[in-house]
């Protein structure tokens, strides 16, 4: 391998690859706080709803106005049904998914795909051009998924 392969491949793995790799974690954790924010909101509503629900039926309204509590029971589970459908809309589980997948797909191509410092000049060459294709190609392929999903949320909104 020449000095000018050698020093490709570091820049290539730091500012590429390790950029790349830093921010799909970044974005893959991002996603994860929001999924679990709406499924800990949805999961508080509907327990307020039981709870709502249960003192009307026992007939408990000494614990607050009869009116109160049946406004929780009744709205509570609307709530979290809307929750719900934002979690879904968002799909910050897919994108979380997607990301997270897409930095491990990195990290083994970047274990597995890499040229070695062994391999001979015109060996090294050619294997650093299919690792550097590989690691563009899965980038590519991710860009163009968010892309997809991008356009199926857009055809979903309701026309102006």
């Amino acid at each position: 391998m020449t000095d000018r392969d050698r020093e490709f491949r570091q820049y290539y793995e730091v500012q590429r690859i390790e950029n790349q790799l830093a921010w799909y974690k970044k974005t893959a954790r991002f996603h994860a706080g929001w999924d679990n924010r709406f499924v800990i909101l949805s999961g508080i509503l509907m327990f307020t709803a039981s709870v709502g629900s249960w003192v009307v039926a026992a007939g408990w309204a000494g614990a607050g106005p009869l009116a109160v509590w049946l406004i929780v029971a009744a709205l509570a589970p609307a709530l979290s049904a809307a929750v719900a459908a934002t979690r879904v809309l968002y799909g910050n589980e897919n994108n979380r998914e997607r990301y997270e997948n897409t930095a491990l797909d990195l990290q083994t191509l970047s274990a597995y795909r890499a040229p070695t410092p062994t391999m001979a000049d015109a060996e090294y060459r050619e294997a650093l051009v299919e690792y550097v294709t590989a690691v563009e190609s899965l980038l590519t392929q991710e860009h163009q998924q968010w892309v997809q999903t991008m356009g199926e949320v857009a055809r979903t909104e309701p026309p102006e």
